[in-house]
């Protein structure tokens, strides 16, 4: 699709009809016998996979046990009849021409290769992408590329709120333009709010947007969220963010998590000395080849045998990632699988002897941010090594459940990855030390308490 029909497809006026589907909530009911309701405006929702689907997945399904039906304004998405809540939906597009746009920078990049013959062809075509991408996100995506759901869904939940009554709303970002459907839901009803940001909005250390922008965003920001009864967000730095800009009082951290009945019960791991690494990698924010590096020097060491061990990357793949796997001579014992879906990323997880976590390189940008993929490891109760830069509320997550270690330094990793190689040579297996107790205050069902208590001091 070309540039000048990308800006015409995302002008175009969008004619669709609204459609409403309900789910009848079974078996649940509160402590006095009278469940009060809460409409969840969330752009991401099961079966979408992406991690922003997780925590309106989470409220979903577990906040009935905390006396809140949910009912959930979203998009046109497949019916998932595995969470009982209803659902508003708006058929409006997931996709527009912006992110279609987007995936010129990639999407056919084989193709454009084969056919320019050269890298520096790719190379230009590539920046010229992106280029045009940050243009048009810069003009038109205000404050992000689904701002045209506002209309729909807000026009949804009114015909919803008309017939029935809500006692309160929760909007969960991203898309931002959630908080805004929220906003003018909240302006016509009066209905007490809670806004949840799991990425903070002008605030975001990878805010990428100008100088000017950001001058105009801050004010559309305090301007909706100052409606907000309460603000979440999923760590304490980040709370403490919101607080200082928002001036509010009513700020809480809830941290993301994970489903207590997705709790691995395996028994049976990998044969080999397994690390295994799943989602992407950031070329440039996260750095392998310390692990890389740790791993080749025990080997000259003759410390680790080459036959035991077996490294797997799940995402991706990158040409830049194969060329250290060269350098560090490990091409026999490193194996870039590729894409897969989150149910084989699971099942990988649940068999590895070790999960590895790269933090981020600036600890500016990873301030307060938990990476989704932790509480799948925490779900896989397999052993987890977290290498690079300290993260503050990774480090403590860590320490509290002792899930898994944080090694900063080559030397350190060499000593954990020792250790570990070493009980795995006598046992024929790493343990898993996990506390329990710890480990499900970071379940869904407790982000749903969390939540039950905000929303039942608010309403």
């Amino acid at each position: 699709m070309s540039l000048s029909q990308n800006i015409i497809y995302l002008l175009l006026p969008l004619t669709l009809e609204l459609s409403f589907r309900h789910y009848t909530v079974f078996g649940i009911g509160s402590i006095s016998g009278i469940m009060k309701k809460v409409l969840i405006v969330s752009y991401c929702y099961p079966p979408n996979p992406s991690i922003c689907s997780s925590r309106s997945k989470g409220l979903a399904k577990y906040l009935p046990e905390f006396g809140w039906e949910p009912i959930v304004l979203t998009v046109n998405l497949p019916d998932d009849n595995s969470l009982k809540a209803r659902l508003i939906k708006t058929p409006f597009p997931i996709h527009n021409s912006i992110s279609l746009f987007k995936k010129g920078t990639n999407g056919n990049q084989k193709n454009t290769e084969n056919i320019l013959g050269n890298k520096i062809a790719k190379k230009n075509k590539k920046i010229f992408y992106e280029k045009m991408y940050n243009v048009l996100t810069e003009v038109l995506a205000y404050p992000d590329v689904q701002k045209s759901w506002n209309d729909y869904a807000t026009e949804a939940g009114k015909t919803f709120l008309n017939k029935e009554k809500v006692d309160a709303i929760i909007s969960t970002s991203s898309p931002l333009t959630c908080h805004l459907v929220a906003y003018n839901l909240n302006s016509s009803y009066s209905i007490p709010w809670v806004a949840d940001l799991r990425d903070l909005w002008t605030q975001n250390h990878n805010y990428s947007y100008s100088f000017l922008r950001k001058y105009f965003e801050k004010k559309l920001e305090l301007k909706t969220l100052s409606k907000a009864q309460a603000l979440t967000t999923v760590s304490e730095p980040l709370a403490e963010k919101l607080k200082k800009f928002h001036k509010k009082e009513k700020v809480y951290s809830i941290p993301n998590g994970f489903d207590p009945e997705d709790v691995s019960t395996t028994e049976t791991y990998d044969n080999k000395f397994s690390m295994t690494y799943t989602g992407a990698i950031y070329f440039g924010k996260q750095d392998p080849v310390p692990l890389f590096r740790a791993i080749s020097e025990l080997i000259s060491q003759k410390k680790l045998q080459i036959e035991d061990l077996s490294i797997e990357f799940y995402g991706h793949n990158h040409g830049w990632l194969e060329e250290y796997i060269e350098k560090y001579e490990l091409h026999n014992i490193v194996n870039l699988n590729g894409y897969v879906s989150r149910e084989k990323a699971i099942e990988v997880q649940r068999k590895s002897q070790i999960l590895l976590l790269l933090n981020w390189n600036d600890s500016k940008e990873s301030e307060g941010i938990y990476t989704g993929k932790i509480f799948d490891y925490l779900a896989a109760g397999r052993p987890i090594i977290s290498i690079g830069n300290c993260i503050e509320v990774v480090e403590e997550l860590l320490d509290k459940t002792s899930a898994g270690i944080y090694a900063s330094n080559i030397d350190e990793i060499k000593k954990e990855i020792q250790l570990k190689y070493d009980e795995f040579k006598r046992e024929g297996m790493v343990k898993y030390n996990g506390k329990k107790l710890e480990i499900d205050k970071f379940s869904y069902r407790e982000m749903a308490r969390k939540y039950s208590e905000v929303l039942d001091n608010i309403s």
